[in-house]
């Protein structure tokens, strides 16, 4: 019984961390390219006006 529930934690742990490898693969340059046209647009937006 305890070696099973060990087995779930582990493998729930597994997961956590391939979850947040997946986070910090597809989140941050999701993120970052968000950014990045925010930027742009605030830029555009400047040009225009002058």
């Amino acid at each position: 019984m305890r070696n099973m529930r060990d087995d779930e934690w582990r493998d729930r742990m597994k997961l956590r961390s391939c979850l947040d490898d997946a986070r910090i693969k597809y989140l941050i340059p999701i993120a970052i390219r968000g950014w990045i046209n925010l930027y742009l647009a605030r830029v555009n937006e400047v040009a225009i006006i002058l």
